[in-house]
C-alpha cells in the first residue's frame, strides 16, 4: 500500500487505501507495524529523501498509537502521492516542495 501511495495507485484508490493501511497500523502489534512500514519507506519506490524517510515513519508511528486520525492518514497520502507526480525523480529530495513536506509534518 505504500508502494502505491508513492505514486502508483490511481489517485481514486488512494482513501480506500489510506483507510486500510491505517486500521493495519491500528491493529498490528506496535513492532510489527513499524518493520512494516520502515522496510517499505526504504524501497525503491520511495523518492522524497532520508529526511522525509524519518518524517514518515514518525508520522506512521503516530497513526499506530492514534494520535494521527484516519483523515489526517488520507491527506498525508495524498500528499506523498501528488510528490512522486514530479517527472525529476532524481532531484525531488532537494526540492522546496519536499521541504515544505518535511516541515509541516515535523510541526504536527
Amino acid at each position: 500500500m505504500i508502494a502505491g501511495i508513492c505514486g502508483g495507485f490511481h489517485p481514486t484508490l488512494l482513501d480506500p487505501a489510506a483507510t486500510l493501511l491505517y486500521k493495519i497500523l491500528r491493529t498490528s502489534p506496535s513492532q510489527e507495524a513499524r518493520l512494516f512500514y520502515e522496510v517499505a519507506l526504504q524501497q525503491e519506490h520511495f523518492k522524497l529523501g532520508d529526511d522525509a524517510r524519518v518524517v514518515s515513519a514518525e508520522y506512521f508511528s503516530r497513526c499506530c498509537t492514534g494520535e494521527s486520525s484516519d483523515t489526517s492518514l488520507m491527506t498525508f497520502a495524498e500528499e506523498i502521492w501528488d510528490l512522486h507526480q514530479y517527472d525529476e525523480a532524481r532531484s525531488l529530495a532537494n526540492s522546496d516542495q519536499v521541504a515544505a513536506f518535511i516541515e509541516k509534518l515535523s510541526s504536527i
